[in-house]
């Protein structure tokens, strides 16, 4: 895997910083907020419903921003830039980390999306990246300078007609072989889920609004939003 001649060490240093951060007992409740957050919107938003996936995303970059910063590291969300980035350092437009968020099983995950672009090669990895992996796992820092990324991202990545793809199997095991770029953590898997919900963002956010026009509220029950959900259990 070619390298794309920039340096991560600020992106390194923060992750660590991260780390060790959580490793302290007296930080033990940051540590908890930050696994009940995740848990939460994960169980109310469930992602099978597509307006829900980019919904969830986002708060979940948000939550991480958050602990970030408690740790002494000084992100902001990337609000409405277009960038590979979704958290910024304060001090640097061109420096952070992208979230991606890997709760489900599949196969992997999209790394970069170039919908409408060309093919992407596995050089257009660029951002320094935290996969928040279920299974045990936690929070994996990684980037495309890192060495083991630099000798396996060939089988690891795969270019797709939109997007760069990164293999869900090579994230576990980089996580096995290379734990000092792990922060362990009690994150929410899909099969432990019960009841699947069929809240969505659009149908809170619209009663939050109706709420204040009671005569329009009034009516709100009888659309049933979410009885009708694919595959929801039952």
């Amino acid at each position: 895997m070619q390298g794309n001649k920039k340096s991560y060490s600020k992106e390194r240093e923060g992750f660590q910083r991260l780390r060790d951060y959580l490793a302290s007992g007296e930080n033990a409740v940051i540590l908890g907020e930050f696994e009940k957050a995740i848990a939460e919107v994960f169980e109310e938003y469930d992602t099978a419903l597509r307006e829900n996936r980019f919904v969830v995303g986002g708060v979940i970059e948000i939550i991480l921003g958050a602990v970030l910063r408690a740790a002494g590291v000084n992100v902001r969300h990337k609000g409405g830039l277009d960038t590979d980035f979704d958290l910024l350092f304060d001090d640097d437009d061109s420096s952070g980390y992208s979230v991606k968020a890997l709760l489900k099983k599949g196969q992997g995950t999209r790394l970069v999306n170039v919908m409408g672009g060309n093919t992407p090669s596995i050089e257009r990895w660029k951002a320094a990246t935290l996969f928040l992996l279920s299974e045990d796992v936690g929070i994996v820092y990684a980037d495309p300078e890192l060495r083991w990324w630099k000798e396996h991202g060939c089988e690891c990545l795969k270019p797709t007609t939109d997007a760069l793809q990164i293999s869900r199997r090579c994230l576990v095991r980089f996580a096995s072989e290379q734990s000092e770029w792990v922060i362990p953590c009690k994150l929410p898997t899909a099969d432990r889920r019960g009841t699947r919900s069929a809240r969505t963002a659009s149908a809170d956010t619209a009663s939050r609004i109706l709420i204040h026009y009671p005569r329009l509220f009034e009516h709100v029950p009888g659309l049933r939003v979410g009885e009708e959900v694919p595959g929801r259990d039952t």
